[in-house]
């Protein structure tokens, strides 16, 4: 099953796109789905996945029959992992390959460069937020990415010895 499409899939075009607040003129359906970011998507959750983990399962249990609150947030926790990864991978390559400018002769629309760190920081942010909640829910323990900074204090003085 395909993560990103128009139906029967985990996350779909317009979702994606408004993760990056871009409409369809700017970035359009066949620039969302070039084979390497389902290639990457499928790489990235094979990376923190849990072994025995299926996505298909998930997609099942989540949006078939009447499925139960847990199951529903779980699915929305990996949809919303797609979604936010899928735009960040976008976000990093946006500026190589869309137009910042769009005219219908009429109309003209300029959007500011691409090279937005703030907006693929926060994509990625999003993205990590949306795979600790769906570790929580399937009750798998979420790493702690905090880094502390200690301080050492010599027994001696450093500059006189």
């Amino acid at each position: 099953m395909a993560y990103i499409g128009t139906t029967d899939t985990y996350v779909t075009f317009d979702q994606v796109r408004f993760a990056l607040g871009v409409a369809e003129a700017e970035v359009s359906d066949a620039d969302i789905t070039p084979p390497g970011i389902e290639q990457d998507l499928e790489m990235e959750l094979a990376d923190w996945l849990p072994d025995g983990q299926d996505t298909d399962t998930i997609y099942t249990e989540g949006t078939e029959g009447t499925p139960t609150a847990t199951q529903r947030r779980t699915f929305y926790s990996l949809s919303n992992y797609l979604r936010y990864y899928a735009a960040y991978l976008i976000a990093t390559t946006a500026g190589m390959k869309f137009a910042r400018r769009i005219s219908d002769k009429s109309n003209d629309f300029e959007r500011n460069p691409w090279q937005d760190d703030a907006l693929q920081r926060q994509l990625l942010s999003q993205a990590n937020a949306a795979k600790n909640q769906f570790l929580t829910l399937i009750g798998e323990t979420v790493e702690d990415e905090t880094t502390f900074m200690g301080v050492a204090a010599p027994d001696f003085d450093p500059i006189t010895g």
